[in-house]
């Protein structure tokens, strides 16, 4: 029984690590492996005197801005409701000197409305004040009507010279891989948490957690013993994968793991059935002390399992109408009498004439 356990436990083990390996992939491919540059924090561009555009691509970077020329485009949003339009980002137009201030490179910036007010700062103050605004995001290369209108904006303000000093990228603030940052972390945290529950599942596994079940159930039942059940799980009937009737017990599947029901204590066994948006197929047991035990298995070897018990578990009540649901809950003594009192009267007799024969024997033996 045991190797059976670790069978299915190992099945469930690989399935799940699959499922986990696959949402870590999607996570690291969506957020384009950038969690490494994160954790080695943005390359800095401030001071650089010329720029590599193809390996700064979709790269995780900052820079002090200090030198800005204005705004060429908006991002706006239009209530529905209220038909009312809020700005909702701005994209400047900034400057990078080198350090002799021989050459300038111009770029584009976006910024959340809320960050516009520090550059909409920096505008507005002496040139002589050093004031710089730290802008750490995504470096992409622009496209479509940004791109248009950043072109048009150096044009006109700035001449050929401005054309000339641009690079057609900017720097999307407070974004990773090109997306915001609340959702960059979402994304490696559930990969991380995938992780941890592969690491955490291969050393449950590996450590025999599919053995808990049974040590539990032997913990609450001290007088049953592991070879016990497993003769009778070696001469169970198999009814349908993972599901046998012993002797003793009635092995199921639950839970990724193979529960046991012993049968000396269940009094009541049917058949329920549930259509529609939750549909459910389970066998309905009670003990002798109405606690239920639902057995979720198909409809034909359900049928199989109570056939089997009728034949079988003499004291066990099988199938179901309103009157022996009844009975059950408002004459519980009176349902024991029905089948399970008789049957447990039949077995003690048999157990007690089978005794008084042994110490007849014993007797006869004695006076020789």
């Amino acid at each position: 029984m045991l190797e059976v356990l670790k069978k299915k436990a190992k099945r469930s083990l690989i399935v799940k690590l699959i499922i986990c390996a696959i949402i870590i992939a999607v996570c690291l491919v969506i957020t384009k492996f950038q969690i490494i540059d994160y954790i080695k924090g943005p390359m800095d561009l401030t001071g650089k005197d010329s720029w590599n555009t193809k390996d700064l691509e979709g790269k995780y970077v900052t820079i002090d801005a200090e030198y800005i020329f204005g705004t060429f485009a908006e991002e706006t949003s239009t209530d529905t409701k209220t038909n009312i339009t809020r700005t909702t980002s701005l994209c400047y137009v900034l400057g990078e000197y080198s350090e002799d201030y021989s050459d300038v490179i111009l770029y584009a910036v976006k910024v959340d409305k809320n960050r516009s007010k520090d550059l909409d700062y920096m505008m507005d103050v002496e040139d002589e004040q050093d004031v710089t605004c730290k802008i750490t995001g995504t470096f992409k290369k622009m496209s479509g009507n940004m791109l248009r209108f950043y072109n048009e904006s150096i044009s006109d303000n700035l001449g050929v010279l401005g054309t000339q000093a641009s690079i057609p990228y900017c720097i999307f603030d407070d974004t990773i891989a090109g997306m915001d940052t609340i959702f960059f972390f979402i994304l490696n945290i559930i990969a991380a948490v995938c992780i941890i529950l592969m690491v955490i599942s291969i050393i449950r596994f590996v450590c025999g957690s599919y053995e808990g079940y049974m040590k539990k159930y032997l913990a609450k039942n001290p007088a049953e013993t592991m070879q016990g059940i497993e003769l009778d799980f070696a001469s169970a009937n198999e009814i349908y994968p993972y599901y046998k009737l012993g002797r003793k017990y009635l092995f199921y599947s639950k839970s990724n793991t193979l529960s046991l029901l012993p049968l000396s204590t269940q009094v009541w066994a049917y058949y329920y059935r549930r259509t529609g948006k939750n549909p459910v197929s389970q066998i309905n047991f009670y003990d002798v002390n109405k606690k239920a035990t639902y057995v979720n298995i198909p409809q034909d070897p359900a049928q199989a399992v109570l056939q089997a018990l009728s034949e079988q578990c003499p004291h066990i009540v099988i199938g179901y109408d309103a009157q022996l649901n009844n009975t059950f809950k408002h004459n519980f003594d009176s349902f024991l009498s029905i089948q399970y009192n008789a049957s447990r009267y039949q077995e003690d007799k048999q157990t007690f004439a089978g005794e008084q024969q042994t110490a007849a024997t014993q007797s006869n033996d004695w006076n020789l």
